[in-house]
């Protein structure tokens, strides 16, 4: 990439990229492999529930307010809004619809199986965007690099899991289910194609390795620390399917707090004219950026506390809206994102949004 140098190397501060957005993934891991260790030595199912429970709780909360940051974003800026104004108003309509007939006629655990495989494919996504932005803001890195060390590294995971789990975990809810029986006819050569995808995920992992080090007199150690957490992501699959994917969801909605809060932080500061409702929170951010924050946590309880099955049926239906929500805000090859980010130039034909 050719483009000038930005002001800062960092998304919000080098201890923010580093324990949250990098390595924040820990806050959930640890407690989880604490627990099972705790249940290896104990036996003790009963207490083993008690115990996972509630870090699944705080998991889902974190991953619930950063769902509701999007329309934040998007409702709380009038600006935001009409770039997209017809998309915002129909979506909602069509989520509801949808939601709702899906309910009426029995076909919501698909709609929900869709939402798992697109949460997938949103959340490997934002890591490929996030990549991307620290190499726009240091001036290096190579799209079809950062591209192919994220989704290789996938591929490779989702074989793995599918030749360990398919008479295991995976048989065992819808989803998995529906994934074993489009993957079955693989079975003959699935040795091969693992073997294959291993082979050019450590390719791609020389590749981006090759490309840090010829570019050491700019490294950007927030984006090699981001690349180590992928690594250490992919390899929690080889442990566990269940820990790791509580951990990635974990990971994607922690960086993305960290991430949306550091961007409004920076866009507003340069909008002074600016006073819609997000503008005017940014500027009073440590009072009322984190009392939203606390509501949005305090609703999801209470959702999950009334009746724990619609609000999963409102938290499908909503997750749609959040995706493609997501696909028309971040855009790093806009200067309205790009600015905020200071990412001098974004790269040249990067479709693929943050998250």
């Amino acid at each position: 990439m050719s483009r000038a140098t930005a002001k800062s190397p960092w998304v919000a501060s080098p201890p923010l990229d580093l324990l949250l957005i990098a390595f924040g993934w820990l806050i959930a891991y640890l407690p989880l492999a604490l627990i099972d260790a705790q249940f290896a030595a104990e036996r003790n199912v009963r207490l083993y529930n008690a115990r996972i429970q509630w870090v699944i709780l705080a998991v889902l909360l974190v991953n619930y307010v950063h769902r509701h940051y999007t329309f934040l974003l998007v409702y709380g800026d009038r600006a935001e809004f009409h770039k997209h104004k017809s998309a915002y108003v129909i979506w909602p309509l069509v989520a509801v619809a949808v939601t709702a007939l899906s309910v009426q006629l029995s076909f919501f655990t698909v709609l929900a199986g869709i939402s798992v495989a697109w949460t997938i494919y949103h959340t490997i996504a934002q890591k490929f965007g996030i990549l991307r932005v620290y190499g726009g803001k240091a001036g290096y890195g190579k799209r079809w690099i950062d591209l192919g060390f994220v989704w290789s590294g996938l591929l490779l995971v989702v074989l793995v899991v599918f030749a360990r789990e398919r008479t295991g975990i995976l048989a065992q809810y819808a989803f998995g289910r529906r994934a074993i029986q489009l993957l079955e006819p693989l079975l003959p050569i699935l040795p091969w194609l693992r073997d294959l995808a291993a082979a050019l995920f450590a390719a791609f992992v020389g590749l981006f390795a090759v490309e840090e080090i010829r570019n050491r007199q700019r490294l950007s150690l927030g984006r090699v620390a981001f690349a180590i957490s992928i690594l250490a992501l992919y390899a929690l699959f080889l442990r566990s399917l269940i820990t790791a994917y509580i951990v990635f969801g974990f990971s994607h909605a922690l960086e993305y707090v960290v991430f949306v809060n550091a961007f409004v932080r920076s866009k507003y500061r340069r909008l002074p004219e600016n006073h819609s409702p997000v503008a005017r929170a940014v500027r009073r951010y440590w009072v009322v950026v984190p009392t939203v924050t606390l509501l949005l946590a305090l609703f999801s309880y209470g959702g999950l506390r009334w009746d724990a099955k619609w609000f999963g049926v409102y938290i499908v239906g909503s997750s749609f809206l959040h995706f493609i929500y997501d696909g028309l805000i971040w855009k790093v090859r806009k200067p309205d994102v790009a600015r905020p980010l200071e990412v001098a130039l974004a790269p040249t034909g990067d479709r693929s949004p943050l998250a």
